[in-house]
């Protein structure tokens, strides 16, 4: 057993979307996207340490894998997947879900049917975010998590900060919800984490990039790179941040509906 826990809805009829969350939350934050997807088959992992998963180091063991960083994350869903009977399927990730839907699609190429990243990036962490994320991960170790109390303002776009305020509450809810554990970890794989846009290039699938007009911490030309390596269009959705499923879950689900459908119609 892969020791992932995981969220699962609707028919189980063609070929499924595995939807990642992004940190440091988990699969509670696709809800009302999942909603929005009907009976779409809709798969939603919490990462290692994270919701119904056990610890990274358990996560890790059980797929033979190394818990040092976001890889043995991406080899248990190629593991779940092989568990399920699954052999292709539709891989969203959101922000830290993206950095692994990459690696799954460097290191299990053939699982992905299709491919939607949101909120995210394919270029490593520079010197000075992959130290500020180290920092974070041992103030955690320490039992102390200040530097988590800016992160709903940076995760949500300003419209949403402005006219959903239930929607920050929640966000704040959740993080506060956040094991020390997942997040120390995360932040230290995310921090270790490759480029990985050549990976990209070598994709052949159905693909789409989604952004959020007003993303603070993923920006226009992150996703243009993305976008272009797959060789598909860059969807902005306005009004929402870095949390584009959360924020505006029917036109991400629709794009992403839009996505299945392709994939199912190559299949």
């Amino acid at each position: 057993m892969t020791e992932l826990g995981y969220h699962e809805s609707g028919n189980r009829d063609g070929i499924p979307l595995v939807a990642l969350h992004a940190f440091p939350l988990d699969h509670r934050m696709f809800n009302p996207m999942i909603n929005e997807l009907g009976e779409r088959w809709v798969i939603a992992p919490d990462a290692p340490g994270f919701g119904d998963s056990a610890s990274p180091r358990r996560v890790a063991d059980s797929v033979d894998s190394s818990p040092f960083g976001l890889e043995c994350y991406a080899d248990a869903i190629a593991a779940a997947s092989a568990e399920a009977r699954l052999d292709r399927i539709v891989l969203a990730g959101v922000s830290m879900g993206g950095y692994v839907a990459m690696a799954v699609a460097e290191r299990h190429p053939d699982l992905i049917a299709g491919l939607a990243l949101i909120d995210t990036k394919s270029r490593a962490d520079g010197d000075e975010a992959a130290e500020n994320r180290r920092i974070m991960a041992e103030e955690v170790g320490r039992g102390v998590a200040t530097s988590m109390r800016t992160m709903p303002t940076m995760m949500l776009g300003d419209t949403t900060l402005a006219e959903h305020r239930e929607v920050r509450t929640e966000l704040v809810h959740w993080i506060g919800q956040a094991p020390l554990e997942g997040i120390a970890w995360a932040q230290l794989a995310i921090a270790e984490r490759p480029d990985r846009t050549e990976v990209l290039r070598g994709l052949d699938v159905p693909a789409v990039v989604i952004r959020g007009a007003e993303d603070k911490l993923s920006s226009a030309a992150d996703h243009e790179a993305m976008a272009e390596a797959l060789g598909c269009a860059v969807e902005t959705v306005n009004g929402v941040g870095h949390l584009a499923p959360l924020e505006a879950p029917a036109e991400v689900a629709r794009i992403i509906a839009g996505l299945m459908d392709r994939v199912q119609e190559e299949s």
